[in-house]
């Protein structure tokens, strides 16, 4: 079974070659963001895992960092149950 899989990471290197890993190792479908609030964006499709580095290195200065973004999303994910 094909897993939906995100990817948030600041390091452009790093996120490539994490994507090009799980593409060639299993048949995932990866999604790779460089920010968190990108990510967010597309949470209604339901990601099967997320692979998030903590300590994202956004280009803007006001934009959360991984932790903030899972908090969101546990918070999110509360509300839902």
């Amino acid at each position: 079974m094909v897993q939906k899989i995100f990817i948030v990471e600041g390091d452009v290197m790093r996120v490539t070659m994490q994507n090009d890993h799980l593409r060639n190792t299993c048949p995932h479908a990866v999604t790779a963001f460089h920010a968190g609030e990108d990510c967010l964006a597309r949470f209604t499709e339901h990601p099967d895992l997320m692979i998030f580095d903590c300590h994202l290195n956004n280009m803007e200065n006001d934009a959360a960092d991984g932790l903030r973004i899972l908090e969101m999303i546990k918070s999110w994910t509360n509300r839902c149950m």
